[in-house]
């Protein structure tokens, strides 16, 4: 409302802006920021990373996932100043509520480095904050990075195996099913009723037993690249061929894989498949930014995939042929798209 109070005089405003002032230094710096996560790995990093993080700062994170989905992050680099019981520099995630984990440098964190241990949100938000003391120490002897994350949306799913729980009639059960995530998600997901007498049946009197079906074109981690040593899950289709030397593949589902005929059969070996094109392109990359981006021995018969905005998940458009050298220039690739019919008629029109 409206003051019918006279203007202040210059002294009150003096010590107005010297108070002002002085809760601008105490506070410190603060940032605080929104993020959409999606289905395509992201980095979150402390500010200035990989540089030593500043001292007396404070950084606040949410993220926020779809509808149905839930965020996922995993730290790729943890480097904080140790303190005792998490006093000095850490890092806080919340996951709803009163869930909560906070993590410091190894000295005193229960957990010491998180390392690759992975944090899910119960629901569509995670928040993450970033805190630093202010310390006596020059900044010249500070050299703690900070942290490195890797954020996604995820699919929610429940954990475990599937669970009979008694309903209040006295002949009937009520069976809850679940899959092996995240590689596996239910189909016709719900709540089955098991009479003593009968078959099971859905909510909707169906009689379709719910199967768990692979879930296609989603990491678990963000895809290594180059020579980074890659971790489990970074690549959930990939498969070893070692039978004419060492080769790749692609799973298309539990019982297939997509490979080159040269992993599988001799040279000049492979059964004729008529006079059909192979259509094979010409995937390069820019050697002087990405040196050594190239495929290499080994490599044939695995695919190269690239993101689908409007599925939301990591397709196969080619199969590696062969390459120049080893990650010095361009890669040769058997075009998937041309061969998508005849792939389809081998496996017998499944998924």
């Amino acid at each position: 409302r409206l003051s019918r109070r006279g203007s202040p005089n210059a002294s009150c405003l003096g010590k107005m802006y010297w108070l002002l002032l002085w809760e601008v230094f105490q506070a410190g710096p603060t940032w605080g920021s929104v993020l959409l996560a999606q289905q395509l790995p992201k980095q979150l990093t402390s500010p200035g990373y990989p540089e030593p993080y500043l001292k007396g700062q404070e950084s606040r994170t949410d993220i926020w996932a779809p509808e149905g989905f839930a965020v996922r992050l995993v730290f790729q680099d943890f480097d904080l100043e140790p303190s005792v019981d998490c006093e000095g520099d850490s890092v806080t995630i919340s996951t709803g509520g009163m869930d909560q984990t906070q993590l410091c440098g190894h000295q005193g964190s229960p957990l010491g480095s998180p390392g690759h241990r992975e944090f899910v949100s119960p629901g569509r938000s995670l928040q993450l904050i970033f805190q630093t003391h202010s310390s006596s120490k020059s900044k010249a002897t500070h050299l703690h990075r900070g942290f490195l994350a890797v954020y996604q949306a995820t699919v929610v799913q429940a954990r475990g195996t599937s669970e009979a729980v008694m309903t209040p009639l006295a002949d009937s059960h009520n069976i809850q099913n679940h899959c092996q995530d995240p590689y596996y998600e239910v189909e016709s997901a719900g709540t089955l009723s098991c009479p003593a007498q009968g078959t099971r049946k859905d909510k909707q009197n169906g009689e379709e037993v719910p199967r768990c079906v692979p879930v296609c074109g989603w990491p678990v981690t963000l895809v290594a690249q180059s020579s980074s040593r890659a971790q489990p899950g970074d690549f959930p289709w990939q498969a070893l061929i070692y039978i004419h030397g060492r080769g790749g593949g692609a799973l298309l589902g539990d019982r297939w894989v997509l490979t080159a005929a040269h992993t599988v059969y001799p040279k000049g070996g492979a059964p004729a498949r008529g006079n059909r094109s192979a259509g094979v392109f010409l995937g390069g990359t820019e050697v002087r930014a990405r040196p050594g981006g190239g495929v290499c021995q080994g490599d044939s018969g695995s695919v190269f995939a690239v993101w689908d905005e409007l599925a939301l998940q990591w397709v196969a458009a080619g199969v590696v042929s062969w390459g120049a050298g080893c990650g010095e220039g361009y890669g040769f690739y058997t075009k998937v798209l041309n061969h998508v019919d005849w792939i389809e008629a081998v496996m017998g029109g499944g998924d």
